[in-house]
């Protein structure tokens, strides 16, 4: 799938929602199609509805980053994600960490596996990938 449309997801919300600058609209753009290809050469490949959602949520986190407000989930979630879905996100927090140049905690992480997750979810069971 071509991820041109990564651009304008993020200029629409980061401009509309956080006043992002041209170069932080580059920079999460550039995070998002990374994270996407990532996950695609992992055979998880988001389809445009579930990327537009992890695409919003990944502009979302970079405006928590720069203000150090993380999300706080329930840990009884946590028994819900697998070891290799942790595995996968961990690897993509990786990526976000090089771009955001900041720490991602283990419920952020839970949060992205947990979108890894329903897209290889929709994958197995052959739903629509449009």
């Amino acid at each position: 799938m071509d991820y041109g449309f990564i651009n304008n997801i993020v200029k629409e919300k980061g401009l509309s929602m956080y006043g992002f600058s041209n170069e932080e609209i580059k920079l999460v753009s550039d995070c998002c199609n990374e994270v996407l290809n990532f996950c695609k050469d992992n055979k998880v490949e988001f389809d445009e509805t579930a990327a537009t959602v992890f695409i919003a949520h990944l502009t979302t986190l970079y405006e928590r980053v720069k203000k150090n407000d993380f999300a706080s989930i329930n840990s009884d979630i946590f028994d819900q994600i697998g070891d290799e879905l942790f595995d996968m996100a961990e690897k993509v927090t990786a990526i976000i960490k090089k771009y955001y140049k900041h720490d991602i905690t283990k419920d952020e992480i839970f949060l992205i596996a947990s979108h890894i997750g329903a897209m290889k979810e929709r994958l197995k069971e052959g739903g629509d990938t449009k």
